[in-house]
């Protein structure tokens, strides 16, 4: 599930998942792509899960935003 969170001139692109397993690279990369479109600066990956390693290296290197099961605990 794609949202698009806005607060006054803020807008945030997050890529919800639930998922029975890790989430992938994927859902960063989707989620990373929709910053250019709506011109924001910052994208979040939230799941009821896990993220994967290369999930975490993508976000790392995209700069987006990951929030799991143990939130606050954010890779």
């Amino acid at each position: 599930m794609f949202l698009l969170l806005r607060k006054e001139s803020r807008t945030t692109p997050v890529q919800a998942k639930r998922y029975g397993n890790a989430v992938g690279a994927k859902a960063v990369q989707e989620v990373s792509d929709t910053k250019g479109y709506y011109r924001t600066h910052e994208a979040w990956v939230i799941t009821n899960n896990t993220f994967t390693k290369n999930a975490c290296n993508c976000a790392e290197r995209l700069d987006v935003r990951l929030i799991n099961r143990r939130w606050p605990d954010i890779f």
